[in-house]
C-alpha cells in the first residue's frame, strides 16, 4: 500500500496504523502521517496548485461593488470594467483608444484655442469661426464620444455621474456656440471651451488608466516572487520536486543557495543570510538560525536549510500583502460617496433650474 501523505509504499501492518476513508483502507508510515490525513484528507487525495489570487473577474474603477464575471461596461456610469486580478499585461484597450483620442483631440484642439485667443481681440472672423466649428465638431463627437456614451446612459438609469456633467457642459458650449454661428445672431462662441474640456478630460482618464495599471503589474510582480517548485522531503530523507502551491502545513522542503524561499514557516537545521527587502526595504540580508521565521518569496543567500511550512497558498504573507493592496483598489474612497451624492442632487438641479 502507498501512504496517501508521503508516497511511501507501507504494510498494512505500518507502524502509522490505518484509517478508512470513504470505504477505502489507507495505510500510513507513521502516526505524523496519519493524524495529518485525518486532518484533511481531501488535500492528499486530489491534491492541485492552490489558487493564489486575490481574486478573479472584473469591476467596475468608479464602482467597486460592481462586479461580473466577464468584461463588459458597468451598468451605472458605462467605464469598461477592469480585471480584479493583478496583471503585468500591456495597454489594455480602453487606454490605447483614451491615448488616441487624446493625441487626435490635442492636435485639432490647438488651432481652435489659438484662433479663439486671436478672436478676442479681432472680433473674429466668419471664415475664423467656420474653421473652430469643423475642428471642434470631431473633437466633441468623436473624440468624446465615450462621454456622450456614458452621460447619456448615467440619464437613462436616472444616476448622473461625471461624465453626465460633461456631456452636458461640452454640449451646450458646442450647441450654443453653433446657433450663434448659423443664425449670425452675434455674441460670445465657445467651440475652444468645448475642444479643451474634451481632450483634457481624455487626458485625465489616459493617466488615471496607465495608473491604474502599473499599479496592477508591480502587484502582480510582487506575487512572482514565489517559487514554482520546491524540494519537500519526506519522512525518509528523500527529496522530491513539487509545485510550491501545493506545499501544506507541516512539509519539509530544503532551500538551496540563491533559491526563493518557497513559503512561510520555520527553520529546523542548516542556516543563512535572507535578504528581505522585498518586505522590509532593508538592503541588507538578515541572518536566520534553527528556529527562526522566513516568509515565502524572500531570497535565501549562500547557505543551504530546511523549512517547515506553516503558511503557503493564499495563507501566506505574500498573498496577504497582495490581497490587501488590490481590496484597497476596489474601495470606494469616503470623498468619492460624498462626491456622488452631491453630483446626484446637483446635476437635476442645474438642469431643471428656472431661467
Amino acid at each position: 500500500m502507498k501512504d496517501p501523505v508521503c508516497g511511501m509504499e507501507v504494510s498494512a501492518s505500518a507502524p502509522g496504523g490505518r484509517w478508512t476513508y470513504r470505504g477505502t483502507l489507507y495505510a500510513f508510515c507513521n502516526p505524523r502521517c496519519n493524524g495529518r490525513f485525518q486532518s484533511n484528507p481531501e488535500s492528499f487525495l486530489h491534491p492541485g496548485p492552490v489558487d493564489t489570487s486575490p481574486a478573479s473577474g472584473y469591476f467596475c474603477p468608479m464602482d467597486p461593488d460592481v462586479l461580473s464575471p466577464v468584461p463588459a461596461a458597468c451598468p451605472r456610469c458605462g467605464m469598461a470594467l477592469e480585471p480584479a486580478e493583478a496583471s503585468a499585461d500591456g495597454l489594455s484597450a480602453e487606454e490605447r483608444g483614451s491615448w488616441k483620442r487624446f493625441f487626435v483631440s490635442a492636435s485639432l484642439t490647438l488651432p481652435v484655442f489659438l484662433l479663439a485667443m486671436g478672436s478676442m481681440h479681432s472680433g473674429g472672423s466668419p471664415a475664423g469661426l467656420w474653421v473652430q466649428a469643423a475642428l471642434a465638431t470631431p473633437v466633441v463627437f468623436w473624440a468624446g464620444a465615450p462621454f456622450w456614451v456614458r452621460g447619456v446612459g448615467g440619464l437613462r438609469r436616472g444616476a448622473a455621474n461625471m461624465f453626465t456633467l460633461v456631456s452636458l457642459g461640452n454640449g451646450a458650449a458646442y450647441f450654443f456656440s453653433l446657433f450663434v454661428l448659423l443664425t449670425q445672431a452675434g455674441g460670445p462662441v465657445y467651440f475652444e471651451s468645448a475642444a479643451v474640456i474634451t481632450t483634457l478630460v481624455l487626458l485625465g482618464q489616459a493617466l488615471e488608466t496607465g495608473a491604474r495599471r502599473k499599479t496592477r503589474g508591480a502587484v502582480r510582480a510582487l506575487l512572482d516572487l514565489s517559487p514554482k517548485t520546491s524540494r519537500r522531503l519526506d519522512d525518509a530523507g528523500g527529496e522530491t520536486d513539487v509545485p510550491a502551491g501545493s506545499l501544506l502545513p507541516g512539509d519539509r522542503v530544503r532551500v538551496r543557495p540563491g533559491e526563493r524561499v518557497p513559503a512561510d514557516g520555520i527553520l529546523l537545521d542548516g542556516g543563512s543570510a535572507v535578504d528581505e527587502s522585498m518586505l522590509t526595504g532593508e538592503p541588507w540580508p538578515v541572518e536566520k538560525e534553527r528556529g527562526d521565521r522566513v516568509v515565502g518569496g524572500t531570497l535565501n543567500g549562500n547557505g543551504s536549510f530546511i523549512l517547515r511550512v506553516e503558511k503557503s497558498g493564499r495563507d501566506s504573507v505574500l498573498t496577504h500583502i497582495v490581497r490587501t493592496v488590490e481590496e484597497a483598489q476596489r474601495t470606494r474612497a469616503p470623498i468619492q460617496t460624498l462626491v456622488d451624492r452631491v453630483a446626484a442632487v446637483f446635476v437635476p438641479t442645474v438642469v431643471g433650474w428656472p431661467r
